[in-house]
Parts: C-alpha cells; sequence; structure tokens
C-alpha cells in the first residue's frame, strides 16, 4: 500500500512497503512487520515511528491507537503517549480535540469522552455519537443478562426496541432525557430529533423551535401539528 500525489501521477508520497496504511484528519498512518510509521497529513514528512513486531494500528482523529500484547497506547501527532493502558481500549474520533473511548462491550456501559491530553472529560456511557461541535447523542438500551452454556459465561440479550438517544455537552452532562429514537445535525445551529410522539427541529442545546407531531399525540395534547413550540 502506497500514497501518491493527486496532481502528479506516479510519484508516490509514501514508499510502497506497508501492508496497511490509512489517513486521518491530522496524519498518516502505515504498518509493516517492523512497526508503524506516522506521517504528516500531506504524505510528505515522516513525524515518528512506534517500533515492534505484531502490532496492530487505528485512526481516531489526530491519534493513532497502537495494540501491542492487549496494550493499548494512544499516540499524539508529536509522538508522545496522551493515553496508556493495559487492556484493549477502541478509540473513535470525537469533536474538537476529543476522542471517544470504549473498553467494552456492544450496549455496556463503557464509553466515554476524553480529552486531547488523555484525561477522562465524561462518565461512562452505553455508546456515544458525535453530533456538532460541544454537542453529543449519548444512548440507553435495556437488557437481560443470562447464562450461555455454550460459551460458559454471562451474556446480554439486548432490547434493540428500547434503544433511545439524548443529548448531552462535551463534558458528559445531558442536555435532554434519553427519549428520542434518532437524533441528528442539521447544518451548524439545528438538530432533527425524532420521538414516539414525533419530529422535532431544535437548537444545541435541545430546545423545540418547530415540532411536527403524530395525529395521536396531537389530539392527546391539543397542540397543531407545525406550531413553533419554543
Amino acid at each position: 500500500t502506497t500514497l501518491f500525489r493527486s496532481d502528479v501521477d506516479g510519484i508516490a508520497l509514501i514508499p510502497p512497503i506497508y501492508g496497511w496504511l490509512e489517513r486521518g484528519s491530522g496524519c498518516v498512518a502505515a504498518m509493516d512487520d517492523t512497526g508503524v510509521d506516522v506521517y504528516g497529513a500531506d504524505g510528505e514528512s515522516l513525524m515518528y515511528s512506534v517500533p515492534g513486531a505484531g502490532l496492530e494500528a487505528a485512526l481516531a482523529g489526530d491519534f493513532v491507537a497502537v495494540y501491542e500484547d492487549g496494550r493499548t497506547r494512544l499516540y499524539d501527532l508529536e509522538g508522545k503517549i496522551a493515553f496508556d493502558s493495559e487492556s484493549r481500549v477502541d478509540f473513535a474520533a470525537g469533536l474538537d480535540g476529543q476522542v471517544i473511548a470504549s473498553d467494552g462491550g456492544w450496549g455496556e456501559s463503557c464509553a466515554w469522552l476524553m480529552n486531547p491530553d488523555g484525561s477522562a472529560a465524561s462518565g461512562r456511557f452505553q455508546r456515544i455519537l458525535p453530533l456538532a461541535s460541544g454537542r453529543y447523542a449519548w444512548l440507553t438500551m435495556q437488557g437481560i443478562e443470562y447464562y450461555s452454556a455454550d460459551l460458559d459465561r454471562v451474556q446480554t440479550s439486548w432490547n434493540y426496541e428500547s434503544l433511545r438517544y439524548g443529548l448531552m455537552d462535551a463534558a458528559g452532562n445531558a442536555l435532554t432525557p434519553a427519549e428520542y429514537l434518532e437524533i441528528r445535525t442539521l447544518g451548524e445551529h439545528r438538530l432533527l430529533m425524532v420521538s414516539e410522539e414525533g419530529v422535532y427541529l431544535a437548537d444545541l442545546d435541545g430546545g423545540v423551535i418547530r415540532s411536527w407531531l403524530n395525529p395521536q399525540t396531537e389530539a392527546a395534547t391539543g397542540e397543531a401539528g407545525g406550531g413553533s413550540t419554543g
């Protein structure tokens, strides 16, 4: 795998010696049998290397996660270790330099927001999704534990119909309850929030600007669909 300049055919910026290469927002990470090399976003300069055989690597925003024998190290763009754990931690790009960290299985309360310096920015949630600057969706879902004879351990059967989303800030403070079927961004300063009662246009604090209620909710509340409620 290699990286070529888009404006000059046939000129390789990164030599074709790697078995894995991925480009992120602030760097390009490449891996071969000897370790991980991290290049600048333009691919023209080697910023740092993490030597070692049998490594795994993944990108999360401006960070590179390196895995070795169950251990996790998260490197910033300068090659400094921002986070170090003796167990497996997975990462996803957050917002405003943050990353979303997770050290458990699907549905478990194992996800938290991490600051650029590796410190925890929030408590733990079942799942976290980035929305807009300083805003994330958090998830709740109910499950029932049972013993699996095949796996010889306790498993959780998750009720996907119970899945609901709430809105929170970059410190993990809830701005709305987890009562929505879906939350998505509309431009830079608006959110679309869908519940069983209707659809809402909201600001980034979850304040409803306009609502479109379903007929059952209209009848129960006496509100006309499409009316402004905030």
